[in-house]
């Protein structure tokens, strides 16, 4: 089994951002460590692969994080083509899908801030795809995108879809299917690169999440997710949520604290509680 972790700082950077003033709170930190943590008790032979930029992955050494993993592979984000990383955020995943599956069979992706606390059952596997959980979408923004020219198929994913479909877990049984989706994001990516008057979120949930559930429909491929929108499976301890994110990272007294009972959970896996305690 192969998972992997994304950290890419080209968005930070594109910013005006250094490595140097990166603002990553101790609690995210802390849920990084459980996240691979969880993964690698419930799964003791899978490799955790970190795929990260040279940016990225200094910082990560800096902290001492670079060694939760079992292989780092900086050069596959190092060389991704030249997108809009503002606009784009999370586009490295895509090329990070894409490099995976040049060299393993069916890998398994999931975000940092993501906690997977029950072993996946072989029943979650007999579907085309497991993803993390369908999302609603604010339909007055998707149509200003669809009218502004910026998606493929406008008019008729609007009719046909209400949701898009949260990959911060991602599994695919057809590696083909995979990279057909991998290439459509990447060129909706390349061929959009101007910043435009929409919400930050948009046109990259379109590009990632909104593009999968379409390829899911038009394939007729089964899905199957790990949680809802209300009770994703992996909270306790899930800073996907942008609010909860801010809050760590502007509130220094709220950070230690959650810090400190996430590291109190951390015990239970000896291996990594040193270095989450070094981490803070």
């Amino acid at each position: 089994m192969h998972i992997h972790h994304i950290f890419c700082l080209a968005p930070h950077l594109a910013r005006g951002g250094t490595v140097e003033n990166l603002n990553f709170s101790k609690v995210e930190r802390m849920v990084q460590i459980l996240s691979v943590a969880v993964f690698k008790a419930n799964h003791p032979r899978a490799h955790f692969k970190l795929y990260a930029d040279s940016a990225g992955f200094a910082f990560l050494q800096r902290i001492g994080l670079d060694r939760l993993y079992d292989s780092i592979d900086t050069k596959t984000l190092d060389s991704m083509p030249s997108i809009n990383h503002v606009k784009f955020w999370a586009g490295s995943k895509i090329f990070a899908y894409q490099d995976a599956l040049n060299k393993v069979e069916n890998p398994i992706f999931i975000d940092i801030d993501a906690i997977l606390w029950q072993p996946l059952d072989n029943f979650q596997f007999k579907s085309d795809i497991v993803a993390a959980h369908y999302e609603t979408y604010n339909l007055p923004n998707w149509r200003q995108l669809f009218q502004n020219g910026a998606c493929d198929d406008a008019s008729e994913l609007l009719k046909s879809q209400p949701y898009q479909l949260n990959a911060s877990f991602l599994w695919f049984r057809n590696s083909k299917k995979h990279s057909v989706y991998c290439g459509k994001s990447i060129h909706y990516m390349l061929a959009h690169p101007q910043d435009t008057d929409l919400p930050i979120w948009a046109a990259m949930c379109y590009a990632e999440q909104v593009l999968l559930l379409d390829c899911c429909n038009k394939w007729a491929l089964s899905v199957n997710t790990l949680g809802s929108m209300n009770d994703p499976l992996f909270t306790q301890y899930w800073t996907h949520l942008w609010a909860q994110k801010a809050l760590f990272r502007s509130d220094e007294k709220a950070d230690a604290q959650e810090a400190n009972k996430i590291l109190n959970v951390i015990q239970k896996y000896p291996n990594y509680f040193l270095w989450a305690k070094n981490s803070i």
